[in-house]
């Protein structure tokens, strides 16, 4: 490799390092954020408990729902919360006012799953649930698909000859 084709290549892995490490920086922004304003949201609206359940294969995956209790629900459904850059985008959109309460549970879990290490939206999938329990706190669980291959039966006939004598059963 030619000094030129050095420096080219160490100027582009430092370039992919630092646009790394940008991501990280806002991903890490986002999820305080949308921490913040789910909290808060929590708190001033008495909630008392969210599920949410989400489903993936084939590499798809979604949230499937979204269910909660509140002590307060009077103005919750009309409630925007902010959304911070980089949180993706909710199924609703979001505007200058923010989000409903809804999206901004989904773009929390999203990035919950994103971060969670499993792969719960590829191959045969997985699915689970985001939980959160005034008393027991927040909970995820994740459980993966899997097609499992083995041999239930095996025969054997010997030689060709054995074979044509029909030896050996089904073989």
């Amino acid at each position: 490799m030619s000094d030129t084709q050095q420096e080219t290549r160490a100027a582009f892995e430092a370039r992919l390092a630092r646009e790394a490490e940008e991501r990280r920086r806002q991903r890490d922004t986002a999820r305080t954020e949308l921490r913040q304003a789910l909290a808060g949201a929590i708190q001033t609206f008495g909630i008392t408990a969210i599920e949410v359940t989400f489903d993936g294969s084939g590499d798809e995956g979604a949230i499937e729902s979204i269910a909660y209790d509140a002590d307060n629900r009077a103005g919750l459904e009309d409630e925007r919360f902010p959304l911070p850059a980089g949180a993706g985008y909710p199924r609703g959109g979001a505007t200058e006012e923010g989000v409903l309460f809804d999206d901004l549970i989904e773009s929390y879990v999203d990035l919950v799953l994103s971060e969670c290490g499993v792969n719960w939206h590829d191959n045969e999938g997985g699915f689970g649930t985001w939980t959160y329990d005034r008393e027991r706190g927040f909970c995820l669980s994740v459980n993966q698909r899997f097609i499992d291959y083995g041999e239930a039966h095996g025969a054997q006939a010997g030689s060709l000859d054995d074979f044509l004598a029909g030896a050996g059963g089904a073989v």
